[in-house]
C-alpha cells in the first residue's frame, strides 16, 4: 500500500515538473521566434541598446523620447500574445514596456502578469521629464496599474490592489518600495472605516 502510494506522488511530482518544463520552453520557444521576426527584433534591440525606460517627454525641455518613438512602433507591430511573452525577456526594459502596452489594450492577463513579477527586483533607470530614477522592475509595474497619486485611475480593481498590497505588506522577502504605498493605502482605509 505505501508503495503505491509513494508511486503515485511520484508520478504526480513528474508530471508537474514536466509540465513546468513544457510551459518554460514553450515560452523560451516563444521569445526566440519574436528574436527572429524581422519587423520585431531590430525595435526590440533598439530599446534594449538605448536601456532606459523613458516616458514620453524627457528632459528639462521635455523633448520627445526616442525611447519612447520606438516604445510607439513596437506596439504597432506586436500582438498581445508577443506582449505576454515580452514580459518575461531578459531585459527589464523590455518587460516593462510590453506590460505598459498590455495595460493600455486593457488585457485580461495585466493583473496575473503583475503578480507573476511582485518579485522582481531587477534594476532599471526609468526617466520621465527631467526626473531619472533607478527603480525595481516590479515597482514600475505597480506604478502602471496602481499609480502613487490618488488623482490618477487605478487599472486594477480594487479587490486586485487589496491582493497586491497584501503580498508586499506580508512577504517577509519583498523588497519593492511600492510596500511604502501599500502601508499609506491601508493607514487610509483605516481611517475611512473608523
Amino acid at each position: 500500500m505505501l508503495s503505491r502510494f509513494v508511486l503515485s506522488i511520484a508520478f504526480v511530482h513528474s508530471l508537474l515538473a514536466s509540465s513546468c518544463s513544457n510551459r518554460t520552453s514553450r515560452a523560451q520557444s516563444a521569445l526566440e521566434e519574436i528574436n527572429e521576426d524581422s519587423e520585431l527584433s531590430p525595435i526590440i534591440n533598439s530599446m534594449i541598446n538605448y536601456g532606459v525606460y523613458d516616458g514620453p517627454f524627457i528632459g528639462e525641455g521635455n523633448q520627445p523620447s526616442p525611447q519612447w518613438a520606438l516604445f510607439e512602433r513596437l506596439s504597432k507591430r506586436a500582438t498581445p500574445s508577443q506582449f505576454i511573452t515580452l514580459t518575461n525577456h531578459a531585459s527589464p526594459v523590455i518587460r516593462c514596456y510590453a506590460f505598459k502596452a498590455l495595460v493600455g489594450i486593457k488585457s485580461d492577463s495585466v493583473f496575473s502578469i503583475l503578480t507573476h513579477h511582485l518579485d522582481d527586483t531587477t534594476r532599471l533607470e526609468a526617466s520621465s521629464g527631467c526626473f531619472i530614477n533607478n527603480e525595481f522592475t516590479g515597482d514600475v509595474m505597480i506604478e502602471q496599474v496602481i499609480p502613487i497619486y490618488e488623482r490618477m485611475p487605478r487599472k486594477i480593481s480594487a479587490k486586485q490592489v487589496e491582493y497586491v498590497d497584501s503580498i508586499l505588506l506580508h512577504d517577509p522577502n519583498n523588497n519593492l518600495s511600492s510596500v511604502v504605498f501599500s502601508i499609506k493605502r491601508l493607514e487610509m482605509n483605516k481611517k475611512i472605516t473608523l
